[in-house]
């Protein structure tokens, strides 16, 4: 049976002390001044002082129990590994952090594995292999496994809400130890780190007799006992690199182990590139969020202009106040999309000057920039799993475009509009495929047919507008 104190286990044999001396010399000052209440006091702190140290907490765990729970998996391990012909060597990789969104299938990644190559392989596994969970892999040649550490580094981490992604190598030496000692796996767990190698020294681990020579066991030099590779794991999710034992040793009575890590500089490109693009995701919706609404309100305001141009009597009035909704330019600056500036000033000069030949040029001038801005965006750059992604997003504001160019057209007595209808309906399957426009268009169209040069146009045509903006709204308010 091994005794093995918790931290707590000092504290409270403290406590008890104070508690006693307290309550003793609260009892002998009480008969010099022979008070009652006093004497009552340190009793009272006495007998609590006394219950302290008698039901002071200690942990007993049967250090032989961890031992036949745990030699069976490495000696399976073992069976597999001489089956396998596998190598001296076994890389942790470490699983994507927490934070960053991945689309179903590749969940995977977030796993924490370990990969042991075949003699004849030369390579790491493709993330494509990680994701799906494989277990042989054939290029290159070798075995994936969930690393044995996995369960407890998640233990640590649930425990202390804490995330070893989120922890700089250079703070590895005081924070992983004190975490791990935290479980009373080992009296004593030091740790010393370099630019590529991490030196850990345990002292009395339960695991201990799995490094006993009598077991001649191959899997526990390759991977670690549980809590080594808990450690080599945690090296690689703090670093974000690859880790390998270097080298195991004990000392003569069994009693320390000291291990090598080494931290391989070697990079998965694909992960790298994964990390990136996935790493963006919320940022990248926000930003597209956030330019669809600004565009699609310069599209109402340059094509109320429009409409207000189409009247016989213009109301110049009107329009200036229209002009004045986005004060003198506009710019909208992304980390992952392109900018997009644009500039009112050539239109409110040609407001002021009641021209309508340059309001109505300058107009179409704006609206050009702004669908040449979505018209260009490079799908070569797009991250197809985030929604709204440069494809719904680019559909959205030129089918909007799309609507108010046939509402335009309607107020002015035009009837050929069957190529804009078509362009509108191609650009709305592409919203359905999305599921961005979910209600059925022909509610849409219907709105638009009733529009007619003789009927009341600046009631009816909010109508179509409303129809498509209410898909739009309650789509972007959910993806934000």
């Amino acid at each position: 049976m091994e005794i093995i104190p918790k931290k707590t286990t000092s504290n409270s044999v403290k406590i008890a002390i104070a508690f006693l001396v307290s309550g003793i010399t609260l009892f002998i000052f009480s008969i010099f001044v022979d008070s009652q209440i006093i004497c009552v006091f340190g009793l009272g702190l006495i007998f609590w002082g006394g219950l302290f140290l008698l039901i002071t907490p200690v942990k007993f765990v049967e250090g032989s129990f961890v031992i036949t729970e745990t030699l069976p998996a490495y000696m399976t391990m073992d069976r597999m590994f001489n089956e396998f012909n596998s190598k001296n060597e076994a890389y942790n990789i470490p699983p994507f952090p927490r934070n960053i969104y991945l689309p179903q299938h590749l969940e995977g990644l977030k796993e924490m594995v370990t990969f042991i190559p075949a003699e004849e392989t030369s390579g790491i596994v493709e993330i494509e292999d990680i994701a799906r969970g494989k277990f042989i892999i054939e290029k290159p040649k070798g075995l994936l496994i969930t690393s044995p550490g996995k369960g407890l580094v998640e233990k640590i981490e649930q425990k202390r809400d804490a995330d070893f992604a989120k922890l700089s190598f250079e703070e590895l030496d005081d924070a992983m130890p004190a975490l791990l000692n935290e479980f009373c796996l080992a009296e004593k767990i030091t740790m010393d780190t370099n630019e590529n190698d991490v030196k850990i020294q345990i002292y009395g681990s339960l695991y201990k007799d799995l490094y006993n020579p009598k077991y001649n066991l191959k899997s526990i030099n390759l991977l670690g006992c549980p809590l080594v590779n808990a450690a080599g794991c945690v090296i690689a999710k703090s670093t974000g690199k690859l880790t390998m034992i270097q080298e195991i040793k004990t000392s003569p009575d069994g009693k320390a182990t000291t291990v090598t890590f080494r931290i391989i500089n070697k990079s998965f490109e694909k992960r790298q590139k994964l990390m990136n693009n996935y790493g963006k995701i919320p940022l990248r919706r926000n930003e597209l969020v956030r330019i669809i609404n600004s565009s699609i309100d310069i599209v109402d305001f340059i094509f109320d202009l429009l409409l207000g141009l189409q009247k016989k009597r213009i109301n110049w009035q009107l329009l200036e106040t229209f002009s004045k909704r986005f004060g003198e330019t506009l710019s909208f600056t992304g980390e992952t999309i392109p900018s997009l500036n644009l500039n009112f000033l050539k239109i409110l000069s040609a407001i002021t000057c009641h021209s309508p030949i340059q309001t109505s040029k300058e107009a179409y001038d704006i609206l050009k920039i702004v669908y040449d801005y979505f018209d260009s965006l490079s799908f070569d750059d797009d991250i197809k799993e985030s929604i709204p992604n440069f494809v719904s997003t680019k559909a959205i504001i030129l089918s909007y475009y799309t609507l108010n160019d046939i509402l335009l057209g309607k107020a002015g007595g035009d009837k050929e509009n069957k190529k804009e209808i078509l362009q509108l309906e191609n650009f709305l399957q592409i919203l359905a495929k999305e599921g961005i426009f979910k209600s059925n268009s022909e509610t849409l169209f219907a709105s638009i047919n009733k529009l007619n040069p003789e009927n009341d146009l600046e009631n009816l045509i909010d109508n179509p507008r409303n129809i498509f903006k209410e898909e739009l709204t309650s789509f972007l308010t959910y993806n934000q």
